[in-house]
């Protein structure tokens, strides 16, 4: 079965050079399931605006304190955006409920640093069993003026308040 396939491959692959199109963009990924090269000439594809900053979560979701939950993250910008602000949460979902927010820090809109250094956010409040996690989100302008609006969410966590008050 496997030869067919590659012959096809490559008899697609040798029309396209007859038919001048071996040179297009072949930066796309292969098809999933026979390999073959992306042939999708670059000026179809979307350009998407440089991503400036990032943001994440370490750890990767919320901690128990000593009476508290504790959600932490962070930012970092490669390219300084014009303006930045990040809102950390921390955000509890009951029983067959949905997510609520429990607690949220002030909007922070100090432009994050660049690599290596990253600015960290926390977010803290009194302990209640159940399942956590954190939530940050960033708004701002990019470094070309173009507007951009980002949620990001932790791995969640079974607390159960053990830890004490």
């Amino acid at each position: 079965m496997a030869a067919p396939r590659r012959r096809i491959v490559c008899l697609a692959a040798a029309a396209l050079t007859v038919l001048g199109m071996a040179s297009m963009n072949h930066a796309a990924p292969p098809h999933p399931h026979t390999g073959a090269p992306s042939i999708v000439p670059a000026s179809y594809q979307a350009a998407a605006p440089a991503k400036a900053c990032d943001m994440g979560f370490v750890p990767v979701k919320p901690t128990e304190g000593v009476g508290s939950i504790i959600g932490t993250a962070w930012a970092q910008c490669d390219v300084a955006p014009r303006s930045h602000v990040l809102t950390i949460r921390l955000e509890m979902r009951p029983r067959g409920g949905s997510w609520t927010t429990i607690a949220s820090a002030p909007p922070d809109s100090k432009i994050p640093p660049g690599p290596p250094l990253r600015a960290s956010y926390l977010v803290k409040t009194p302990c209640q069993p159940g399942l956590w996690r954190v939530a940050a989100e960033a708004h701002g302008v990019g470094p070309t003026g173009i507007p951009f609006r980002s949620t990001d969410y932790s791995v969640p966590a079974i607390t159960s308040c053990s830890r004490g008050k």
